[in-house]
């Protein structure tokens, strides 16, 4: 039920709407340049409003309503973001390093204005909203909000934009790629793994995690943002050969190769004792040299 005094009606407005709330005060500022001290709290919005006559304060509600209707997505738009933090992380990346023309490409639209000169040094993501840091995953969905309700442009544009990278991530998460093999609960691979990538794919440069399972899901991110499935998947390949190469190394450490010739005779009983004991053949021989060491007090 709407908050009325008098005859003004502040329903239209759905003040229990966070998003509606931040796009009121931009609105505002925007229009009145003496509403220095607007915030996009409830309260602020509504005083503000209620210092004006009661004719002008209908056209302001009326004003704003429609200004949200035509710049400002529905919550239903964002959905498939809010309930899936690998899918946020895609979209923030891919807003965050795309270029003016990339984002022209996907809203099918020749109207965005080029970026200013003073902007050539960021992305056209960072041009709308200023530089902000990576934070966490929720951090990043707040940041896509933020965004498309800052970009003044009319709905429609917005809608292409989020079918478009919506349909990007479509594909991408369609993709026969596997990473229960980086585990977010070991703490020693991810930080190997955070510092490979790092050294290899420079887009991690713009995420700062604070747990291993950030880690995890931030390399995930920046192959997820791949544009060809082909180069995510062979990226991924070398990935995962380098941390098998890396284990295979630290199972090697302090051990040095045997070579030598036994009777086969010999070597099927090593074989035997080994399926014994249930062992690799190697185990088996220093566990039989180190109990003779032992027993023969050598």
């Amino acid at each position: 039920m709407g908050v009325d005094r008098g005859n003004v009606s502040f329903g239209p407005l759905e003040f229990n709407n966070d998003r509606y709330c931040r796009f009121y005060e931009g609105h505002i500022r925007s229009r009145d340049f003496k509403a220095v001290n607007i915030t996009s709290s409830p309260v602020s919005i509504r005083s503000y409003v209620l210092s004006f006559t009661e004719s002008e304060q209908k056209n302001i509600i009326r004003d704003l309503v429609e200004a949200r209707s035509g710049m400002v997505l529905p919550d239903a738009e964002f959905s498939w973001l809010k309930e899936n933090k690998r899918a946020s992380n895609f979209a923030w990346l891919w807003l965050k390093t795309a270029t003016a023309n990339d984002f022209r490409e996907l809203c099918d639209s020749s109207a965005l204005p080029p970026v200013a000169e003073s902007e050539r040094e960021c992305t056209y993501f960072d041009s709308i909203l200023g530089r902000q840091l990576s934070k966490d995953s929720d951090h990043h969905y707040a940041q896509i909000c933020a965004f498309f309700d800052s970009w003044l442009f009319p709905v429609s544009f917005k809608q292409n934009l989020m079918s478009g990278l919506k349909n990007k991530w479509s594909k991408s998460n369609s993709r026969p790629i596997k990473y229960d093999w980086l585990d977010g609960c070991n703490d020693t691979q991810c930080k190997w793994a955070w510092e490979y990538a790092g050294k290899n794919y420079p887009a991690c440069s713009l995420f700062y995690p604070k747990s291993s399972v950030e880690k995890r899901d931030f390399i995930i991110a920046v192959f997820d943002t791949i544009a060809h499935g082909s180069d995510a998947m062979l990226g991924v390949m070398k990935f995962r050969k380098a941390w098998s190469q890396r284990v295979f190394r630290d199972k090697q450490e302090g051990k040095v190769p045997l070579n030598t010739y036994i009777s086969k005779e010999t070597k099927e009983m090593l074989d035997m004792i080994s399926r014994r004991y249930d062992e690799k053949m190697y185990k088996t021989l220093e566990r039989i040299i180190k109990e003779f060491h032992v027993n023969s007090g050598v």
